[in-house]
């Protein structure tokens, strides 16, 4: 198997992308390991190397999942080159609904909830969420965000080494389907092995998945941020999943 890294930012579905990972064995480090103040390579000095970095990484582990705005342009700009050479593996983790992913990440900070996996998590969530506000020049700041990350890591990381892969076509198809994306991602890093249906409904299944309708309804604004969008957010969340559970995650 190739050594891999997943390339991301935030609300885009690494954490359950890389517990998938961890479940069928390969070895994954899903820390944030270069945020300031909270990985291993946090506290960087003015001599710090990338690619020392990235070889003790890989000496222990297969992978990484790195938050790529934790670290700056030219770290990020090392670190994408430092797998070019190799001929390691990154997977580009974004999302294609920057609204979605602004909303996630508001919902997130405003809940101060980052993830729910088991029953317990799911209920403080639906707690945490009922009746929450979300300020829309928030949401405009953090779509705009994810979009310029997009327009400056996507021409990049679009082919050969690297390979992008959009939140939406993981987690908001059937479990079928998403087993379809898990299986190329796997033929992309070259591993070899072959039961992963199970794995898939237990972390990347849309029962899930956080954001759903019902979450949706319960932000005490979201009529006036689909109006300001022009969208029906609620709609087209129950037209994905018409039998979501309303306190699941992702």
């Amino acid at each position: 198997m190739k050594k891999f890294a997943v390339f991301h930012y935030g609300r885009s579905g690494s954490t359950s992308l890389c517990r998938f990972f961890a479940a069928i064995g390969i070895d994954i480090v899903a820390d944030e390991i270069f945020h300031p103040g909270l990985g291993v390579y946090g506290e960087r000095s003015p001599d710090f190397n990338m690619t020392t970095a990235m070889d003790e990484i890989y000496a222990k582990h297969d992978a990484v999942k790195h938050n790529h705005p934790t670290t700056s342009r030219s770290e990020n700009d090392a670190f994408i080159a430092y797998h070019r050479e190799r001929d390691y593996r990154v997977l580009y983790l974004r999302r294609t609904d920057h609204l979605m992913m602004a909303i996630s990440e508001a919902v997130a900070r405003g809940s101060g909830m980052w993830h729910a996996y088991d029953d317990e998590e799911k209920k403080k969530y639906a707690s945490c969420t009922d009746g929450v506000s979300l300020d829309l020049d928030k949401v405009r700041q953090y779509m705009e965000y994810s979009k310029e990350m997009d327009d400056r890591y996507a021409p990049i990381l679009s082919n050969g080494f690297a390979m992008p892969l959009a939140y939406e076509s993981i987690f908001n198809r059937p479990a079928p389907k998403i087993a379809e994306s898990i299986r190329r991602i796997l033929d992309f890093i070259e591993w070899s092995g072959s039961d992963v249906a199970t794995h898939v409904e237990n972390h990347l299944a849309p029962k899930h998945k956080m954001i759903t309708a019902s979450v949706l309804n319960r932000i005490n604004n979201i009529q006036a941020i689909e109006k300001a969008f022009g969208v029906d957010l609620r709609s087209m969340e129950i037209q994905r999943h018409p039998t979501n559970e309303s306190n699941a995650t992702s």
